[in-house]
C-alpha cells in the first residue's frame, strides 16, 4: 500500500503502516524512542534496530535512512533513484531468483530542500543465522579450507543465477544452518543489496570484484585461500579451464585496488 504522511511518500506492507506513522520524523537521533538501538551511523546513513509486533508476534526490524551525499548522489535522488528505492527493488528482484534476503517491508522518500531528499527502508531481521566470515573464522585446518572453497562456490552460484552484488563482503552473506551450503543457495541470506544487479551474467571484472570483496573481508586469509575461492567459483562455470586465468587476473586487480584504498584511508 502507498500513502503520504508528513511530507513523505511511503510504500509498505499493510501490517507495517503503524510503524511508518509512529516512526516519523524518521530516525532522528534526538527523538528516538528508548527501545530503538542505533546499529550504525554515517554522515549519509543511519541504521537502527527496533522491536515491533505484527499480528501479536514480536519482530525486530532494521530501519535505514539515507540522506544527501555528493552532488551526483543528490541528482540521482532528485530523479527518483534513491538508495532506499534501489534496495527495495533489488530485494524483490533477488527474491525472484530464489535467493534468500532480509525481507523489505517499507520504504519511502521525503523532500526536505532543493536537491535534498532523504529516503528510508525497513527490513525484517533474519534470526538464527551466522555470517560467512564467522563460519570461516571459527573453523580450523581442513574444515577452514573447505569453508573457503564453499564460499567461492556460493559466489559462483550467485553469478550463474545472474546476480552481481556490488558489496559482497563475507559479513553480508548469512547462513541459516550455521554453515555454507554444499550446492545451491539454500539457507543463504544476502544483505545490503542496494547496488545489486540482476538479469544477466556478471562480467569477468564483476566476478573478480566479488571474489576480491569476499577474500579481503575475512581476516587471516592467505593467497592460497584466494586460489581456493577461485576454484570454488569455477566449479559453477561452464568453461572453467578457459576462464581460470582471466578470472584470477581480474580478482588480483580488484584485490590490489582495495588494498590501495585501505592503505590510503589509513594514512588519512
Amino acid at each position: 500500500m502507498r500513502f503520504k504522511r508528513n511530507g513523505a511518500t511511503i510504500e509498505c506492507l499493510p501490517a507495517y503502516k503503524n510503524l511508518a506513522i509512529e516512526s516519523l520524523p524518521w530516525l532522528e537521533l534526538d527523538k528516538l524512542q528508548p527501545q530503538f538501538e542505533v546499529v550504525r551511523t554515517h554522515p549519509n546513513q543511519i541504521v537502527i534496530r527496533v522491536p515491533f509486533e505484527v499480528h501479536g508476534q514480536p519482530e525486530r526490524l532494521y530501519l535505514k535512512r539515507y540522506q544527501f551525499g555528493d552532488l551526483r548522489r543528490r541528482l540521482k535522488d532528485a530523479l527518483g533513484r534513491t538508495r532506499a528505492r534501489g534496495e527495495w527493488l533489488a530485494i524483490h528482484a533477488v527474491q525472484a531468483l530464489g535467493i534468500g534476503v532480509s525481507p523489505a517491508v517499507l520504504f519511502g522518500v521525503r523532500q526536505i530542500g532543493f536537491l535534498r531528499r532523504e529516503s528510508f527502508l525497513a527490513t525484517r531481521e533474519v534470526g538464527g543465522v551466522v555470517s560467512a566470515d564467522a563460519i570461516i573464522g571459527n573453523a580450523c585446518g581442513s574444515e577452514r579450507r573447505r569453508a573457503v572453497r564453499l564460499l567461492g562456490r556460493l559466489v559462483g552460484t550467485l553469478h550463474a543465477r545472474g546476480l552481481f552484488h556490488d558489496d559482497l563482503k563475507a559479513p553480508h552473506i548469512l547462513a541459516t544452518a550455521g554453515r555454507l551450503p554444499e550446492n545451491g543457495v539454500e539457507g543463504v541470506v544476502l544483505l545490503d543489496l542496494y547496488r545489486a544487479v540482476t538479469g544477466r551474467r556478471p562480467t569477468m571484472r564483476q566476478r573478480g570484484v566479488n571474489l576480491a570483496q569476499a577474500w579481503i573481508s575475512i581476516p587471516g586469509l592467505t593467497r592460497a585461500d584466494q586460489a581456493r575461492l577461485l576454484e570454488g567459483a569455477l566449479e559453477m562455470s561452464e568453461r572453467p579451464d578457459k576462464e581460470r586465468r582471466k578470472l584470477w587476473r581480474s580478482m588480483q586487480r580488484a584485490v590490489a585496488v582495495r588494498q590501495r584504498r585501505r592503505a590510503h584511508s589509513s594514512l588519512n
